[in-house]
């Protein structure tokens, strides 16, 4: 569904516009024939104990953040191939509110298209922020990106948020900034 397998066009994920499971703890789903709408309104029926969700790209950030104001109960959450603007308004959404997922232990966005519009600094103070809010509870987060690495302020921050417990690794799957 994800990673290697990307590619592959065929989904099923349309299928929850016919399901209510509300036992669900984990789920993955690439976002290709079901909208962020969709989903909504899935957990809305369902109202799932979900501790994992992993979704794909998804375009609309409003709809996202919906999506995760209904499960509070996530401890892990994964995004692949957002644009960087989904980023910059995950990285706010979850410095500003402590009530969007609450229990989150694991961040992890994967592949973030840097190419169409980059991080700003300002996002990149917005994510520390964040980190920063939730390092009591947040264990590891993992921002796989093509480009250019944060600031050295913004490394020098990130490195003590490392020093105080938290795993971070912010680069491209072969190099982490914060290390190097």
């Amino acid at each position: 569904m994800f990673g290697p397998d990307a590619g592959n066009l065929y989904s099923d994920d349309d299928i929850l516009d016919c399901l209510i499971l509300p036992r669900l703890d984990a789920l993955s789903v690439p976002l290709r024939h079901l909208s962020t709408h969709d989903l909504s309104a899935f957990l809305e029926r369902s109202s799932p104990p979900l501790q994992e969700l992993v979704v794909g790209d998804s375009s609309n950030f409003v709809e996202l953040h919906r999506c995760l104001t209904l499960i509070p109960t996530v401890t892990r959450f994964e995004i692949w191939w957002p644009d960087s603007n989904i980023v910059v308004d995950l990285f706010a959404a979850l410095a500003d509110s402590a009530s969007l997922l609450p229990n989150l232990r694991y961040l992890t966005i994967h592949n973030v298209d840097m190419i169409e519009s980059d991080i700003s600094d300002s996002s990149w103070e917005t994510l520390i922020r964040a980190l920063t809010a939730r390092r009591t509870r947040l264990q590891v987060v993992r921002l796989a990106l093509d480009g250019d690495p944060p600031p050295v302020d913004i490394l020098c921050a990130f490195r003590e948020l490392v020093a105080d417990g938290t795993q971070i690794w912010i680069g491209p799957e072969d190099r982490n900034f914060i290390v190097a």
